[in-house]
């Protein structure tokens, strides 16, 4: 028995790792403790943010990447809030059911020369969800076309926005211009607030020093070039929750600016 005792001391023994780069070899890899998957979570999110996002973003020509959609805005789906100003009584299933989106939403985009089989050859026709993450390549202004889906920026709120190109003209510097809007919504978003504690509180736009904050009819070529952005190519469902827990979680401690009421 004590030469058994022996022989598994000396093994483990034979088996730590003697220099320094085998020790963290070890620790990170081998080490089954609370520590361990510590380290080993703080070093993924180093590797994705300084590495992987750079990377892709080299690729992609965009400074965004990956992008997470934390808002139903482009869903194909009824809600509470209805779809596209309509409340119908069925609960139907639009994204498998395109004749019934067009049905409740198609008026809108008719008035505005985008007909039923034109929208039905743009990317993403049947939309995308909430929790989403999009694959974001970047485009020059002149090759964005109707039923892209462009993310563009404001200075109002640190996430970008995710909202499908409905109309894109120039002006006489021959600049361009876009207009865009989300599947879900009943119209382009034209958003006004008054600023609150450095925070921008949305209102109506009669509300006495109330600013537009957010403006989907004319969005310039600025807020693509200057922060690099581009359209989605494509989208992997779901995975976006990552972020949207983490961001709930921490608005649960305060009302930050990233923090997002659930609204119609």
């Amino acid at each position: 028995m004590k030469n058994n005792s022996e022989d598994r001391r000396n093994s483990e023994n034979r088996k730590k790792p003697k220099t320094l780069l085998k020790k963290i070899w070890y620790f990170l890899w081998h080490e089954d403790s609370i520590w361990s998957w510590i380290a080993n979570i703080i070093i993924a999110i180093v590797l994705i943010k300084f590495v992987l996002f750079p990377l892709l973003g080299l690729i992609f020509s965009t400074s965004h990447p990956i992008v997470a959609v934390v808002s139903g805005s482009m869903e194909h789906k009824i809600t509470g809030c209805g779809i596209c100003g309509q409340f119908p009584e069925h609960k139907a299933n639009l994204e498998e059911n395109f004749d019934e989106y067009w049905r409740l939403c198609g008026g809108w985009y008719e008035k505005r020369n985008i007909s039923k089989e034109k929208f039905n050859s743009f990317i993403f026709t049947n939309g995308f969800n909430k929790g989403d993450i999009m694959f974001v390549h970047g485009k020059k202004p002149k090759d964005i076309n109707i039923g892209d889906i462009l993310i563009f920026q404001t200075k109002s709120r640190p996430d970008p926005i995710i909202h499908r190109v409905v109309n894109k003209w120039q002006d006489k510097n021959g600049k361009f211009h876009f207009q865009t809007k989300g599947d879900h919504n009943s119209d382009s978003n034209q958003l006004y607030g008054i600023i609150q504690n450095n925070m921008i509180i949305q209102t109506s736009k009669d509300t006495p020093g109330a600013i537009k904050f957010i403006d989907e009819t004319d969005i310039t070529e600025d807020q693509i070039t200057d922060y690099k952005l581009g359209t989605a190519s494509f989208r992997i469902p779901y995975v976006g929750y990552v972020k949207i827990g983490a961001v709930n979680f921490i608005c649960l401690f305060g009302d930050y600016g990233f923090c997002q009421k659930s609204t119609c």
